[in-house]
């Protein structure tokens, strides 16, 4: 069995819409293989922290900077 460790990151940013309510975009970018739309996501580096490694997967995956926030859960999955 192989265990692959894999990263998210949900990239969001709040709406400027002239008013007091706040709305939230959530940036999706394409599926590698053109099947629909998912967040960055990749593995990391045996040197970098799962934050870093989501940070950079961001960059090279969508194009934008940003911090992380809060780490939601840690999942393995099984190939």
């Amino acid at each position: 069995m192989l265990f692959l460790e894999l990263n998210r990151c949900i990239p969001y940013r709040y709406k400027k819409n002239g008013t007091q309510e706040k709305e939230i975009e959530v940036l999706l970018i394409s599926a590698q293989k053109g099947n629909g739309m998912q967040f960055p996501k990749g593995g990391w580096e045996k040197d970098e922290t799962m934050e870093q490694a989501a940070l950079r997967e961001t960059i090279e995956e969508a194009g934008v900077i940003g911090s992380v926030e809060v780490s939601i859960c840690k999942l393995q999955s099984l190939f």
